[in-house]
């Protein structure tokens, strides 16, 4: 009983961060960490916070944190998001890289291609999560779509630093 009032407590932190018209990237970062601190036994109350809410960033964000600590998304949600928004399709490809899955690797080609950069970035930001080294061609040519963004760039040069490493 003590398990499930801490777990409530937790999740009833982490969604006044979530909800504060302004939240501090900072806190709100922590109030992740104190999710996945918890585990698995987190997942069931994320999926039933998941149900109870109607605003998709919030369910988004709790995605993010079941992927992180299960590795496994709600494929039908996450989809829904790869089409929706922008911030819904920048919260897809989180979602997606820290899942690790690869099996969306075409989505996230797909979405390298977006006409909106923060979009791109993100999608090759997943790629490299998922796939590593192996996604550096698939990047590299998505690169040349939007020349200069700097997050595309740093993923191309760290996947690179991989492969030939400074001596």
């Amino acid at each position: 009983m003590a398990s499930e009032r801490r777990l409530e407590s937790v999740l009833d932190q982490w969604q006044l961060l979530h909800q504060a018209s302004r939240v501090d990237e900072d806190y709100f970062v922590e109030a992740i960490e104190s999710l996945v601190r918890q585990g698995r036994p987190m997942v069931p109350a994320l999926r039933a916070l998941q149900r109870q809410s109607g605003d998709r960033v919030l369910r988004g964000n709790a995605e993010f944190v079941i992927a992180l600590i299960a590795g496994k998304v709600d494929r039908d949600f996450v989809s829904d998001l790869l089409r929706g928004d922008r911030q819904e399709k920048v919260l897809g490809c989180r979602i997606i890289g820290a899942s690790g899955d690869k099996t969306w690797g075409k989505e996230l080609d797909r979405l390298q291609y977006d006409s909106d950069k923060d979009v791109s970035a993100q999608a090759s930001v997943a790629l490299a999560s998922v796939f590593g080294v192996e996604a550096l061609d698939r990047i590299e040519a998505a690169q040349q779509r939007h020349p200069g963004n700097s997050t595309v760039d740093y993923v191309v040069q760290e996947l690179q630093s991989w492969l030939y490493p400074r001596e």
